[in-house]
């Protein structure tokens, strides 16, 4: 979901080091991910479904999460039920190629920091991480 926020005030050096845990059923887009976030500084993990991202979680310190909403096995949306529940405070950017399915509102209303329509371009997923960190710093001085 892409605001008037302005995307040039984000500082990069936030980002650096950050592990990002993208979950996709898509190769294709797991790969293109983890090529733009390990441009972008971030350390990347994946995984193919819910069921997989769950066990990274459970093994990996991770900061933030993007996942695709329709996967099979467990989507997107109960994954970020289980990530509000367990690990509260680890922020999720959803991703899907259904928006007529699922709506930005219903993903924020489900916990989610963001919400991402299919095909994207490389920076919506920057500008999403970049607020995301944002929000993240100003929690960490509260």
């Amino acid at each position: 979901m892409i605001d008037s926020y302005d995307r040039h005030s984000v500082g990069v050096e936030s980002l650096q080091g950050k592990t990002v845990l993208v979950v996709d059923d898509e190769r294709v887009i797991r790969n293109l991910l983890r090529r733009t976030l390990d441009r972008e500084g971030y350390r990347v993990v994946t995984a193919s479904d819910g069921v997989e991202a769950l066990e990274r979680l459970s093994g990996t310190r991770i900061d933030i999460v993007i996942s695709d909403i329709m996967m099979p096995n467990m989507d997107g949306m109960e994954l970020l039920v289980e990530i509000k529940c367990n690990y509260p405070l680890i922020p999720v950017i959803l991703i899907t190629g259904f928006s007529g399915k699922f709506t930005g509102k219903q993903a924020m209303e489900a916990g989610a920091e963001d919400f991402i329509v299919k095909p994207f371009k490389n920076h919506d997923i920057r500008y999403a991480l970049q607020r995301t960190m944002v929000k993240l710093k100003a929690l960490e001085k509260k």
